[in-house]
């Protein structure tokens, strides 16, 4: 088999398309069962593992963000002014998630409790970095208090093992499902003959 029909039947299989979703995309909902994942271990343990879980959120929504902003806003005329531009969108977001990261695990460590109000602390922490990105200590604040209570709420659902996408049963069709025939090759009634001079 050469190098062409091999991959053209890698490329063939779905399974190929669902690894691969899941090896760029891994950080996004769909996200295999032995990777680690943010309360995996304790507040006040593991801090580059943390970050590292928390910053592939950041990078893709910040990027976008700036791809965005690049294409479609700002048109920068020359490659330097983009990738500039971009850095601006992302550079920020990147270093809020470290700075939450890093303020969680002080907080645990110092208090010696890994509860929400550590977490609390960490998103407070977090808040500092948006208001000097844009300039506004109000908008620190704000920050603050906003990514704070984000951070609480997440760990409070941890605490109380509170799923985010419940396992509803979802039942397809309505009522009158029954009534309708959704076979391929509808059944013919039952008194019909194949010889023509029967009939």
């Amino acid at each position: 088999m050469d190098r062409r029909t091999e991959l053209g039947a890698k490329l063939e299989s779905p399974s190929f398309f669902v690894r691969m979703l899941m090896g760029t995309a891994g950080h996004l909902p769909y996200v295999p069962s032995n990777r680690y994942h943010y309360f995996d271990t304790p507040g006040g343990e593991d801090l580059a593992k943390k970050i590292w879980c928390i910053a592939p959120h950041a990078s893709v929504l910040s990027g976008l963000v700036g791809l965005h902003d690049v294409v479609m806003i700002r048109k920068p005329p020359t490659l330097a002014a983009g990738i500039a531009r971009m850095m601006f969108w992302m550079g920020p977001p990147i270093g809020v998630t470290a700075a939450f990261c890093a303020g969680t695990y002080f907080a645990c460590n110092i208090r010696k409790k890994d509860d929400e109000l550590s977490h609390f602390i960490g998103g407070v922490c977090a808040g500092p970095m948006i208001g000097a990105w844009r300039g506004c200590v109000f908008s620190g604040v704000l920050a603050s208090i906003i990514l704070g209570s984000i951070a609480l709420t997440c760990k409070h659902f941890n605490v109380n093992d509170f799923s985010w996408s419940h396992d509803v049963p979802v039942i397809s069709g309505s009522v009158r499902s029954c009534k309708h025939d959704f076979s391929i090759i509808s059944q013919r009634e039952r008194n019909w003959t194949t010889n023509p001079e029967e009939a």
